[in-house]
Order: C-alpha cells, then sequence, then structure tokens
C-alpha cells in the first residue's frame, strides 16, 4: 500500500488530495483518489474486471441518487 496527500492547489496548511494505490498478494490493483479541489459536487466509481468495466456516476447535491450507472464488455458495447 502507497499513498500520498497534501495541499497541491489551495495555498492554506490543510491536505485537499489523498491518493492511495493498493496490491493484493494475488497482484490485484486498486487506487484510490480523493479530492476537495473540484468545484462540482462530483462522485465517480469505476471497477475494471477481466469482462468489462461497471461505471457509478453522480452529479448534484446528494449521493443517494446517481447520475448513470454503465457496464461496458471489453469488446465496447455499453448496456
Amino acid at each position: 500500500m502507497k499513498g500520498e496527500v497534501g495541499a497541491f492547489f489551495w495555498d492554506m496548511p490543510v491536505e485537499e488530495n489523498a491518493f492511495f494505490l493498493l496490491r493484493t498478494d494475488a497482484g490485484q490493483v486498486a487506487s484510490l483518489h480523493a479530492t476537495w479541489t473540484e468545484w462540482k459536487n462530483r462522485f465517480s466509481f469505476e471497477l475494471y474486471g477481466q469482462k468489462g468495466k461497471l461505471e457509478i456516476s453522480g452529479l448534484g447535491g446528494s449521493y443517494g441518487r446517481f447520475g448513470s450507472i454503465r457496464w461496458r464488455t471489453t469488446r465496447g458495447k455499453m448496456n
């Protein structure tokens, strides 16, 4: 596991970005980026696998209602 936090945008003594890179013993990799520098209230989550990609995204005041949920196979077809 590796991580980095920092004040990369605002001139303040507080971290506004965090980056994490995770690897399992079997070699799977996951990454996470959390930021407080975006002006839009946006949520996005992407999960990649051998057969495709799951993408969940939302924009607005509540993360309870997502803007879209999409599945793309490795051949590029969107469902």
